[in-house]
């Protein structure tokens, strides 16, 4: 919930954008580079760009540079912990650095996007941009509480499943549920109301255990390495949280909260 992405595009000279042996109609993005040095051995294997070699190289490279800082590779970016604001209860700010390339169609048709590490050796579409510009939408159309939820179940993520869940497809499922109710210009309000509909939404999700991304052709996104005794949890909560809205709606506010303190537990507020 800490970690700042940032996205380093990678010049795409001389490349081209294969899957299963094909070239894809789409351009990567270059400032003209008559040579690409992505393609000699400490980068590349043969003619492809190993995104396992460009990951490890790019951690090497800040280490040099940030010798007193924690720098580690961490799958798909390489991960930055710095002690700034750190305290006993959290870590300080960190920097989740993506190395990418930015692709677009040749044919001006179709979407935009980045390839960023899958973290094992291949490339896989995303695009950051996409999925701002939705959260802005939805939180002009649910009275600004579409991130709120978000940051909410998160905090319930890590209290309560010490963070099992994907933080991704958390947000992914709200987005969706919240994107239906703006469809049908059903605003979600109170910020109650929205968190347990979030936590619906979510559990809905993780029955299923993955989803289908905003980006076409994007891997899906998975729940996370979580047991059954988890979604046990998720389903209370759930019910718990469903269970106090109801009772807020009907003015039992005392039951309300008590509900909303079983969901939370003691840290929530009397």
């Amino acid at each position: 919930m800490d970690d700042i992405d940032i996205y380093i595009p990678l010049d795409g000279a001389n490349l081209f954008y294969y899957m299963h042996g094909t070239v894809l109609p789409y351009r990567v993005l270059t400032d003209g580079m008559l040579w690409n040095p992505l393609l000699t051995p400490r980068w590349a294997n043969g003619s492809l760009v190993s995104s396992a070699k460009v990951v490890n190289e790019f951690t090497s490279v800040l280490r040099r540079k940030f010798p007193q800082t924690k720098v580690k590779p961490s799958g798909q970016a390489v991960s930055v912990q710095m002690t700034y604001g750190e305290t006993s209860a959290s870590n300080g700010l960190g920097f989740d650095v993506v190395p990418c390339f930015s692709l677009v169609p040749q044919s001006g048709e179709g979407s935009s996007f980045y390839l960023i590490p899958d973290g094992g050796d291949q490339w896989i579409r995303t695009n950051p941009l996409r999925d701002a510009g939705i959260a802005d939408m939805l939180q002009q159309n649910h009275n600004r509480n579409f991130r709120k939820v978000v940051k909410i179940l998160k905090y319930w993520n890590a209290e309560e499943l010490g963070g099992k869940l994907n933080s991704y497809f958390i947000e992914l499922a709200i987005a969706r549920v919240l994107w239906d109710k703006a469809v049908r210009s059903e605003p979600v309000n109170p910020l109650s109301y929205g968190v347990a509909l979030g936590f619906w939404a979510v559990q809905q999700a993780a029955l299923l255990g993955s989803q289908d991304p905003w980006v076409p052709e994007a891997p899906k996104v998975q729940a996370g390495i979580i047991l059954a005794g988890d979604l046990l949890r998720l389903k209370s909560a759930t019910d718990l949280a469903c269970g106090a809205w109801e009772d807020e709606k009907l003015g039992k506010l005392a039951a309300a909260a008590a509900g909303w303190k079983r969901v939370f537990g003691d840290k929530f507020p009397d």
